[in-house]
């Protein structure tokens, strides 16, 4: 009942906040001329697209075992939906009991606190909620991605070919076994763990696409709001919120990775020489922004803050530089500067293929 009262709740506020807002009719140069049609068949593609990760942690049946995918491995998070809805929040930890004494969860926990929600509504299991789950959080992405590529193209078309697009998996994975071992160290992964594609991802850690997906929604707001002259209470409203829920479904995508870009997206913001007043209107969006993504995600800060402190834990994170090929060793000097160019011309193009190459194509058309 209280989870139903409050979703009420929020529709309201924002259905009042919509009719409190003026009226400005839509047209195809904003966005693109989609029919019924096209968009009725692009929401199909996207919804068959999210069926396709998420078929890695759906149980089979045959000859009364049970089988599932390798992915499944990272799904054993399931523990912390049924936690959460069993015991509320703060999450407990539902993997650890020293001496039988109940501690908090030291986890982004965000994601599977939206898919326990799904399991109380529905009175289903936590596996099944977070199938269930895993698929809308495909649909969200590749739907918005979708939307992305059509607005800036403004062509329907770019929607249907980024979904056969984000259907392509990793030349490495392939080319190894096509040419022999003996070009594995031209065509294959070095021994580090390699990037992976949207749907590989989604398949492992959902919770992490989730979070990249608000970064991305982050960015493009930012992008409106600077485009803006007048400010917006409301638009720090829906950038705070994103924020909160970038950060809670992935401390690392979230908060560390976005931390590690702003400088540059600040940067590039400040090349685009906008009139002075739309960056104050920015920076004050971005100041009452930054407090209510704060405030929301509290719970969150406070369920981190309670394992041991840095002085008595060492960082999970350290500074270094990523092995990117296997053809040459990182020792000699000249071997650092070789990773470093061999990233861009041989790492990234195994790891991405085809989405690379035309995503680095786009960029300097």
């Amino acid at each position: 009942v209280t989870l139903i009262v409050a979703w009420l709740l929020f529709q309201a506020l924002v259905l009042l906040w919509l009719l409190r807002q003026p009226l400005s009719p839509a047209t195809t140069e904003d966005f693109c001329n989609l029919s019924n049609k096209h968009s009725l068949l692009l929401f199909v593609g996207a919804a068959a697209w999210a069926i396709i990760p998420t078929i890695n942690i759906f149980p089979a049946l045959y000859q009364g075992g049970l089988f599932v995918n390798a992915p499944i491995f990272d799904h054993a998070k399931i523990a912390i939906v049924d936690a959460i809805a069993r015991e509320g929040l703060l999450p407990i930890n539902p993997y650890y009991a020293p001496e039988g004494e109940k501690i908090q969860l030291i986890y982004y926990y965000t994601w599977h606190f939206l898919a326990s929600q799904l399991k109380l509504l529905a009175g289903v299991t936590g596996w099944q909620a977070e199938v269930a789950f895993n698929w809308f959080t495909g649909l969200a992405t590749v739907g918005f991605l979708c939307a992305l590529a059509i607005r800036v193209t403004k062509k329907a078309i770019a929607g249907a070919l980024l979904l056969l697009l984000a259907l392509t998996g990793p030349p490495a994975d392939l080319l190894p076994w096509l040419w022999g071992p003996r070009w594995a160290d031209w065509v294959g992964f070095p021994p580090v763990h390699g990037l992976e594609l949207l749907w590989i991802q989604m398949s492992w850690v959902p919770q992490h696409v989730f979070s990249a997906l608000a970064v991305v929604v982050l960015i493009w707001l930012a992008s409106r709001i600077l485009l803006t002259p007048g400010w917006q209470w409301h638009d720090a409203i829906v950038v705070g919120l994103t924020g909160a829920a970038a950060l809670g479904s992935s401390t690392w995508v979230g908060g560390v990775g976005l931390a590690l870009v702003l400088p540059v997206l600040l940067a590039m913001a400040l090349w685009l020489r906008l009139p002075r007043d739309h960056y104050i209107n920015a920076f004050k969006t971005a100041g009452l922004a930054i407090l209510i993504c704060v405030v929301f995600a509290l719970p969150l800060l406070i369920s981190q803050a309670s394992g041991p402190s840095v002085a008595q834990s060492d960082l999970p994170f350290r500074l270094g530089l990523y092995t990117a090929t296997s053809l040459v060793n990182k020792e000699p000097y000249w071997g650092y500067l070789a990773h470093i160019v061999l990233f861009w011309l041989q790492f990234l193009p195994l790891n991405l293929g085809i989405v690379f190459i035309l995503g680095s194509l786009a960029l300097f058309a």
